[in-house]
């Protein structure tokens, strides 16, 4: 017969994934935040010859992104 005894440290556990959680999530969200704002100028600039007459090509160039960061302070 097989007896299998299982330990776990939950306390460790818990402070690896918070420790993940920290140092994971807020560079996901930046990154998930930039493109969205992506995603958004180029829907601004494909609707603009719909409603504007635009005679120079540079004037859609011009809508651009502010990157997101996970740390603003640096």
């Amino acid at each position: 017969m097989l007896k299998l005894d299982v330990t776990a440290d939950v306390a460790k556990a818990t402070e690896h994934l918070s420790d993940l959680a920290q140092r994971h999530i807020p560079n996901a969200a930046a990154k998930a935040l930039t493109r969205t704002a992506f995603d958004a100028r180029d829907a601004v600039r494909d609707g603009l010859p719909e409603r504007f007459n635009l005679r120079r090509p540079w004037i859609s160039r011009g809508i651009g992104v502010t990157l997101a960061a996970a740390h603003p302070d640096g």
